[in-house]
């Protein structure tokens, strides 16, 4: 099978990308299982040594909380203790249900869990149980104190009673009877002290039991006591009444004795909780750190398996390699050798060819593109030589030709001159008209731009007659307004009058009381002389008074007949400044009118012009393409000159192409 070169080509680089892909393909596989891994560790496997270590710190620190909570004894060191223990506890309860979530893809780990899990709740209820009894341990001594200090003084008047007894009894029994006593109170508060000293339960009982003993301790106290009274002894009752208190604290449950023997009970379960609560955490502890182990050993699994990957892809990638070298190798050798070999043959010909001679094939031996470019040069030469034969006979041909249109050139330029002369004459005659026309549109124009400039002068002068109505107007508002202002200050003047005629009238009558009160001021002789020197000056001010009125009313006459005649004269003016608005405004009209008519007489001027303008236009055009057929003709008889010429020189291009043609070596026919 013969392959083609880019067959061969692709071949090659088909193989190596499959190699390539084989390369891409098992990296990728490889990277994919390293990050499966490291997502394994970093999401799983990380974070479960991470909880885990929280988880163990937690825990201790809760223990720690709850040693520290058992040695305290202040009720602020209980409550701060557990608060911090519950905080852990909180702490430790939170990891677990992160830690929990996480196990649940992860066998190995949640079984490990499920057994921290049961020590944990283990180690947290017995805490429980501990924070509880130690609580109850220190309600239970502050209890015990005060019932003993309060049997401690119930022994102390006890003794002093039998002391008194011993020592001032009536008769010999009774004195023999508190000695008794003394003896055995004595027993029975050693006996109380040693119980309350011990701290085993078995040694508790042991000295409990004699307080029971019938004819020893408190038994033979009660019984002698019981003698005493019965022989009318009347301190025996209060004696028995104290044993009764005494038989209270050392037998029943509320008593002295039962509560230290709890209290002892609730220590030895202190101790036994703590015991238990050792190995609950030490077992813990152990669980998390085997979770911690078994999370480890998953991530050195893991770190190991990637190293194998990375291995094991190291090792595929450089064999691929190495096979991708010699494949290149091999392909480049196998087409180099197939390309040099015919191209070196069909370079040779070429060359042959590039000297001239179109005789000379190139032998085709391969099917392949080399093959088809030795087809393609073959056929290339055919045509080739083909061509260089049809050049010759048509130089031949062209000789010919070149020399029949110098001939037609010559004539045609003849002709050609003559219409140059024709087209001279017209154009000055379409000339002379262009310039006639052009007069008519100038005349046109300036009879428009002076029918402007009056039309202009029109529209200002009607512009300045509103402008002067609108004074007019206004000056004519402004006097009907000062008219009106003026009739106002009339018709206050007036008023005006008016009151000064009451201000004489009150100073007439102020002089007559005046008057009247000088003349009862006489009467009244030396007593009213004083009122008489008020009364004329009071006659005085009304008299002043009347003559400043009478001047007020002097000046406001004249201020009224002052209004009046300006009234008069306002009126006057306003029907002046209404006849001035009405002419001008019928000046304003036939400016109006005439500014019309000169618009009349500027269109027409325009229309004139523009009919004048079109004509010269016209005629420029008509003028403008005689202009252009004079130069045409003349343009063409330079042409025919020019052809007349270029046939010459065709001539002797195709003679000279006749020879170059007759150098190439042409195969015989």
């Amino acid at each position: 099978m013969s392959l083609s070169v880019i067959q061969r080509i692709s071949a090659g680089f088909a193989l190596l990308l499959l190699l390539l892909l084989v390369i891409s393909f098992t990296s990728y596989r490889n990277l994919t299982d390293i990050d499966q891994k490291i997502q394994h560790t970093a999401q799983e496997i990380t974070p479960v040594m991470l909880h885990s270590a929280d988880m163990a710190v937690a825990l201790l620190l809760a223990n720690k909380e709850l040693m520290q909570f058992m040695v305290a004894s202040k009720n602020k060191d209980l409550t701060k203790h557990d608060k911090l223990f519950y905080e852990q506890y909180s702490i430790f309860t939170s990891q677990r249900e992160q830690l929990l979530q996480i196990s649940k893809r992860n066998p190995q780990v949640n079984d490990a869990l499920q057994n921290l899990a049961q020590d944990s709740q283990r180690f947290f209820k017995m805490a429980k149980r501990a924070f509880k009894a130690h609580r109850d341990n220190l309600a239970l001594s502050l209890q015990l104190v005060e019932q003993e200090e309060d049997l401690r003084d119930e022994l102390d008047f006890f003794i002093r009673d039998i002391q008194t007894l011993a020592n001032n009894g009536q008769s010999t029994d009774e004195k023999n009877t508190g000695k008794f006593l003394e003896t055995n109170f004595v027993v029975i508060t050693n006996d109380l002290d040693y119980i309350l000293a011990s701290q085993e339960l078995e040694d508790v009982e042991m000295y409990e039991n004699s307080f029971s003993t019938p004819g020893y301790s408190l038994m033979a106290m009660e019984e002698s006591l019981q003698k005493l009274k019965s022989s009318g002894n009347k301190s025996a009752s209060d004696l028995l009444r104290t044993v009764v208190v005494l038989k209270k604290s050392l037998s029943e449950p509320e008593g002295l004795v039962q509560q230290y023997k709890l209290q002892i009970s609730i220590k030895a379960l202190e101790s036994e909780l703590i015991e238990q609560l050792s190995t609950v955490i030490n077992s813990a502890n152990t669980a998390l750190y085997d979770l911690r182990l078994q999370a480890r050993e998953l991530a050195t699994s893991n770190n190991k398996a990637s190293q194998e990957n990375i291995s094991a892809s190291k090792l595929t990638n450089i064999i691929i390699g190495i096979i991708s070298i010699l494949a290149a190798i091999f392909t480049a050798t196998w087409v180099a050798r197939s390309i040099r070999t015919p191209l070196k043959r069909v370079l040779s010909v070429l060359k042959v060819i590039a000297d001239g001679d179109l005789s000379q094939r190139v032998n085709i031996i391969t099917k392949d593109e080399f093959g088809q470019l030795s087809l393609w040069v073959n056929e290339l030469a055919d045509k080739q030589e083909k061509t260089i034969r049809e050049i010759q006979s048509a130089s031949k041909k062209i000789r010919q030709s070149a020399q029949d249109g110098a001939k037609n050139g010559a004539d045609t330029m003849h002709s050609m001159n003559e219409q140059q002369l024709h087209s001279t004459h017209i154009a000055a005659a379409i000339e002379q008209i262009v310039t006639t026309i052009a007069e008519v549109a100038k005349s046109a124009e300036t009879a428009m731009n002076q029918a402007n400039q009056a039309d202009q002068s029109a529209v200002e002068n009607r512009h300045l007659m509103q402008a002067n109505i609108k004074v007019i107007s206004s000056l004519a508002n402004e006097i009907e307004r000062a008219a009106t202002v003026i009739e106002k200050l009339h018709k206050d003047s007036s008023s005006i009058g008016s009151i000064s005629e009451v201000i004489e009238g009150i100073a007439e009558q102020t002089n007559l009381l005046a008057l009247n009160a000088a003349i009862e001021a006489a009467r009244a002789g030396e007593a009213g002389r004083g009122f008489a020197v008020v009364a004329d000056e009071v006659r005085s001010l009304a008299n002043r008074t009347r003559s400043a009125t009478q001047e007020i009313q002097t000046t406001i006459d004249k201020l009224q007949t002052g209004a009046k005649d300006a009234v008069t004269i306002m009126e006057s003016s306003k029907a002046a400044v209404r006849s001035s608005v009405e002419q001008t405004e019928k000046a304003g009209n036939s400016l109006a009118k005439m500014e019309e008519k000169l618009s009349e007489i500027r269109n027409m001027s325009a229309n004139i012009a523009t009919a004048a303008e079109q004509q010269t236009i016209a005629s420029q055009e008509i003028s403008l393409n005689v202009q252009n057929m004079a130069q045409m003709a003349q343009n063409g008889a330079l042409s025919a000159e020019q052809a007349a010429l270029s046939s010459e020189v065709l001539s002797s291009l195709a003679e000279h192409q006749q020879q170059l043609v007759s150098q190439f070596n042409l195969s015989k026919i």
